[in-house]
């Protein structure tokens, strides 16, 4: 078992409810009896039940019958018995398989490592009930949020990071969706990670916009309850912090052009300060490269900027 983020919000009653159902599941139980309660109290758990152990992705929700003091609990399996213990197998060896490669001293090494094998290999896609769990993910390389959260949360937990899974909503070019993402534990500081929205950003070059944020920068585009613990504080180990991608201002970004650019052209992602008008960042954006490229060549130029709007980060294309 891993981080039980979820668990430990629980009260002590409705811990011990939660390892009982917990240890039904783990030997795919059809029927079991536990102690009746309140409606919204199993919900919790069962939910953090789900929440934090990724492993039981053969279970989908939950019937039950109220008999007095009991309450008779149906876990809903998607797969057979026989089905899962084949699923295991193979589940098991492509974990310990990635786990060698993704493995390294440094925490944050490790979460790149994670972030990078994801983007490189998954294809966002919704094919069904295992997009949403970490089978998709692991043995079918492609699957939606809820299976990228969990899949990196079943990473972590095998390379002993501590992360969960955040349940919520995303904006996505402007409309309010579903989305799940991931909070991971860095140096002991908390920091938001947003694989499948790095990923869905993703053309040739890997995106590092959702690489470990505070509060503050996530909800720009992301909104849940979860917020409301202001877990996420620091910038530390923000992708952007850490490697000086940051830009105060349109002159810095001009300096870091002229150290980089040459006559073959220049990549780059940078992150710039919040302002109301990031139309008028990207028009300035565009004419500095124009200016700081007629310094460097005579030949004519291609210019193609992926801008992120919500979190003031563009990608430049230049040659």
């Amino acid at each position: 078992m891993g981080y039980l983020f979820y668990k430990q919000r629980l009260s002590h009653q409705e811990q011990v409810i939660y390892e009982q159902v917990f240890k039904e599941l783990i030997h795919c139980t059809k029927e079991f009896e536990i102690k009746a309660m309140q409606l919204n109290s199993f919900q919790r758990i069962s939910c953090a039940i789900l929440m934090d152990n990724p492993f039981l992705y053969y279970v989908s929700d939950f019937r039950f019958r109220m008999y007095g003091k009991r309450m008779i609990v149906s876990p809903n399996y998607i797969y057979t018995i026989n089905e899962i213990k084949n699923i295991n197998v193979q589940l098991e060896y492509r974990l310990q398989t990635l786990i060698k490669s993704l493995k390294n001293n440094s925490d944050y090494i490790t979460e790149i490592n994670i972030h990078t094998y994801l983007c490189n290999n998954i294809k966002y896609e919704n094919f069904g009930k295992e997009s949403f769990n970490v089978i998709g993910v692991l043995l079918r390389n492609k699957g939606v949020c809820e299976g990228v959260a969990k899949t990196v949360k079943l990473l972590c937990d095998n390379l002993h990071i501590n992360c969960f899974v955040v349940s919520g909503k995303g904006i996505n070019q402007g409309i309010e969706e579903e989305h799940a993402w991931n909070i991971i534990e860095i140096d002991n500081q908390f920091y938001h990670l947003d694989v499948t929205f790095d990923l869905t950003l993703k053309d040739k070059t890997i995106r590092y916009d959702y690489f470990n944020l505070t509060d503050k920068q996530i909800i720009n585009d992301h909104n849940s309850d979860i917020l409301s613990y202001q877990l996420c504080r620091f910038d530390k180990w923000n992708y952007y912090k850490l490697n000086n991608l940051i830009m105060n201002n349109t002159n810095d970004f001009r300096l870091f052009l002229r150290k980089n650019i040459t006559t073959k052209g220049v990549n780059f992602q940078i992150k710039l300060p919040e302002i109301n008008n990031s139309d008028n960042v990207l028009n300035k954006i565009i004419s500095i490269i124009e200016e700081e490229w007629k310094s460097k060549s005579s030949c004519q130029i291609n210019i193609i900027i992926r801008p992120n709007k919500k979190q003031m980060i563009f990608e430049g294309i230049v040659g």
